[in-house]
């Protein structure tokens, strides 16, 4: 027989109704990230579905999400190179210096939290952390 594993309680879940339930992304924040321009909001509800035409974003919103995850494990260089840097990764159709931006509200059933980040490009292969919070 294999012996129980010790409980550990993990941050992402809420076990107050004694089921553990994991948090949800309740917002999402984007400016300046690919093809999303300035101040791109998405609500997310239990479900959320992401229509549009094509070259509207839908997969642009996603690969936020990848970002933040590939970020978050890896590192903020590795996910940025990934993508060939931080020029493609900021919006194209941007003609001055604008910073990437990226804001992530999560809710649980006992806590909420929310997590920004801001990049800058200061040249074509260099960016700086202009903000970063939990």
């Amino acid at each position: 027989m294999i012996p129980p594993v010790a409980s550990t309680k993990d941050p992402m879940t809420s076990t107050a109704s004694g089921l553990s339930r994991p948090a949800r992304v309740t917002r999402l924040r984007v400016s300046n990230y690919r093809s999303l321009g300035d101040d791109v909001q998405v609500d997310f509800g239990q479900f959320t579905a992401l229509v549009g035409p094509n070259g509207s974003g839908k997969s642009n919103v996603l690969d936020v999400f990848r970002f933040l995850r590939e970020a978050l494990t890896l590192g903020l260089e590795p996910a940025i190179s990934k993508r060939l840097g931080i020029t493609r990764l900021r919006r194209v159709a941007t003609t001055k210096p604008r910073a990437l931006k990226i804001g992530v509200d999560l809710a649980a059933d006992e806590w909420t939290a929310t997590y920004e980040l801001q990049l800058n490009a200061s040249s074509a292969r260099s960016y700086r952390v202009e903000h970063e919070i939990l």
